[in-house]
């Protein structure tokens, strides 16, 4: 005689009740932008509803978090140490661009991360011009920088010594203008990534990410460039505006959190 099954509590599917929570939006979104938030300590992606929304709108969403929300494959660790930029070798692209021209790896790190020039949420397709801009305006800098060498040394039998002052402060002024630029992008950059991928300061707590790029700016960006990235399994790339072979249209979008 067959046993007879008995059905149980056990073999009864329940419905998962999707939590409901409220997060002010970090800026100006069209309709079907995709951000990432933190709730709970949680990554978790944010779709904008229809309409779009407007800077600090709350809107409310469905807190649904995805296990491979956290690109590191290590939810609140680095990848690696940040002196490790010779990790891929010398001729590896993050590391030529980190010692050469450090902006140029910025610029494409921003890239990935969709934020516009000054390290804000990109609004639309404007995430594809930050490459571009970032350069502009370091390229002008050292334009500038260049034109301002030509200028000769004021001197005691000058004519135009007042001039030629005027000339070598206004200089000194734009090198301050362009460093505070670049302090101020990595160090809000960094925190993107922090925020991201769920990491915390473990020195200097609440001023960690101005204190590296204060302290070692290429060291920074190498570190955030092979953090957003997956350098084992993604061809680097020199001339393309995320440093990766892929195109900017197929790659995963990496974008900056919002701590809800």
């Amino acid at each position: 005689m067959a046993a007879e099954s008995k059905a149980t509590y056990g073999s009864i599917p329940v419905a998962n009740v999707v939590e409901i929570i409220s997060i002010t939006a970090p800026s100006a979104m069209n309709e079907g932008f995709v951000f990432d938030a933190i709730h709970n300590g949680v990554v978790f992606p944010v779709t904008v509803p229809a309409g779009g929304v407007k800077e600090g709108e709350v809107i409310q969403v469905p807190f649904k978090p995805l296990s491979d929300t956290i690109s590191s494959g290590s939810p609140g660790k680095w990848k690696d140490d940040i002196f490790a930029c010779s990790r891929y070798g010398i001729f590896h692209p993050s590391f030529l661009y980190a010692c050469c021209c450090h902006f140029v790896l910025l610029a494409q790190v921003m890239t990935r991360l969709r934020v516009d020039w000054k390290a804000d949420p990109a609004v639309g397709d404007e995430w594809k011009k930050t490459f571009r801009n970032v350069i502009v305006i370091s390229c002008v800098y050292g334009f500038l920088k260049y034109i301002f060498m030509l200028a000769p040394e004021p001197g005691m039998e000058d004519d135009n010594v007042e001039v030629i002052g005027f000339v070598v402060t206004f200089e000194q002024i734009i090198g301050f203008i362009y460093w505070l630029y670049m302090l101020y992008v990595v160090s809000k950059t960094r925190k993107l990534v922090r925020q991201r991928d769920g990491i915390s300061d473990e020195n200097c707590v609440g001023c960690e990410d101005v204190a590296c790029a204060l302290c070692c700016g290429c060291c920074t960006v190498s570190q955030m460039a092979r953090q957003t990235a997956h350098y084992d399994t993604e061809e680097a790339a020199f001339f393309t505006i995320d440093g990766l072979e892929s195109k900017p249209t197929e790659i995963e979008p990496l974008v900056p959190v919002v701590d809800v």
